[in-house]
């Protein structure tokens, strides 16, 4: 099975194993939004995570209680660990952080 995720990057996952997909951020900027897509899900979400906590209601179904966090946001590691991966699991995976700076809202997006 084949995952894209930033940056530029393909891991090949054997099914029922766990991957972690990997997203450096800012360690230094209140994070406004944290968000994981998977190209073809539509308005549903990977992830998502705001105001300090992550919201599952707003996971796609076939994501909600496989995906955590890897470690805490303030060392700059946006990276999610995705459990017991399956065949539709497969596709390319993107990471946008909100930040606020100086009372600006700012977008990284992490592209494969």
């Amino acid at each position: 099975l084949s995952l894209s995720a930033p940056p530029p990057l393909s891991v090949t996952v054997r099914l029922g194993q766990n991957v972690s997909l990997d997203c450096p951020g800012p360690s230094d900027e209140e994070i406004k939004l944290f968000t994981w897509t998977k190209d073809g899900l539509g308005s549903d979400h990977v992830f998502f995570y705001r105001n300090g906590r992550s919201y599952g209601s707003y996971q796609h179904e076939s994501f909600r209680g496989r995906v955590d966090l890897r470690s805490s946001l303030e060392d700059g590691d946006f990276s999610v660990v995705l459990h017991d991966v399956g065949r539709t699991d497969e596709g390319t995976y993107r990471c946008v952080i909100i930040t606020r700076r100086s009372g600006v809202s700012r977008q990284l997006r992490r592209d494969p």
